[in-house]
């Protein structure tokens, strides 16, 4: 400002000293409208320095950071909420195969092995649900299962019923045996689940997700599962579930409801079972 001020004083004395002769008001305005243009001029040259200073400034300022959202997040985001029709097929499939894997396998350790522990049902314990008076849990008719059989083969555990003749069928299996089940031979399933990929104890679950097309751990999060488990079969009375660990499976159990067994035998399967270390002990009834 200081170098604003000296010109236009500057200007106005060098101005009077050339025109002596004007008149005092001519020269009035005359001084005035020079000392406007200088002004002006100092201005504007002011305020272009000002915007190129600005301008050089702003250069130099850091950008704004932006929030990104992190890898795990947008896959979250990304992921589906439900199952697609085919999804849900190919997961039924599996399901089902996975069913009649363990039950041919839980069928012939029963046939074949030595029973670990064989009970006899008591008259209470035979005794079935009236149709006509289901809801209030009223028992009168007995049922023809007689026997229950419980086989241990390394890490996995058949709980079978029977009638008087003794052919037991596998009701409840559960297993950690690594390799178990073998594939059988699937002839009470049809469809895609005759041909569905064997699953057994510590194969890799991307078998099984690459056939359903979809993730185990999104799987899990759409069943609202507990944490490691996904239901590969359910309907009534009958369901299957599958436990993985670090992309492995970790265990397999199937059970049915259809058929009685003695509450003597449920209590020895539970106790083998938390001995055993199996991951759905703690939920067998």
């Amino acid at each position: 400002m200081k170098k604003i001020f000296a010109l236009i004083t500057l200007s106005a004395v060098l101005f009077a000293e050339a025109v002596p002769v004007f008149a005092k008001s001519d020269f009035e305005d005359l001084a005035i409208g020079v000392l406007g243009t200088v002004i002006n001029e100092a201005v504007k040259s002011g305020t272009t320095k000002n915007k190129t200073s600005t301008k050089k400034d702003s250069s130099k300022s850091t950008p704004t950071a932006t929030t990104s959202t992190t890898t795990d997040e947008n896959k979250s985001n990304s992921e589906p909420t439900t199952f697609t029709e085919k999804q849900d097929a190919a997961l039924s499939s599996i399901g089902l195969a996975i069913e009649s894997d363990l039950q041919e396998l839980g069928n012939n350790i029963l046939a074949y092995n030595k029973p670990t522990k064989e009970f006899k049902l008591t008259k209470e314990e035979r005794l079935t649900p009236d149709l006509d008076d289901y809801e209030n849990e009223v028992r009168s008719t007995p049922s023809p299962i007689m026997y229950s059989r419980v086989c241990v083969k390394g890490k996995t555990i058949v709980l079978g019923s029977a009638k008087k003749d003794k052919k037991f069928t596998a009701d409840f299996i559960i297993t950690g045996e690594p390799d178990f089940p073998p594939q059988g031979s699937r002839s009470d399933v049809g469809g895609n689940a005759k041909t569905a990929p064997r699953i057994y104890v510590g194969q890799n679950v991307n078998v099984l997700e690459n056939y359903v097309g979809m993730s185990i751990e999104n799987i899990a999060k759409i069943q609202k599962s507990e944490t490691g488990t996904i239901i590969v079969s359910s309907e009534s009375f009958i369901f299957s579930k599958l436990a993985y660990k670090d992309g492995k499976v970790a265990g397999l159990h199937y059970h049915t409801g259809y058929n009685l067994n003695s509450s003597k035998a449920w209590d020895f399967v539970k106790q083998k079972a938390k001995e055993l270390g199996l991951t759905f002990a703690d939920e067998l009834y």
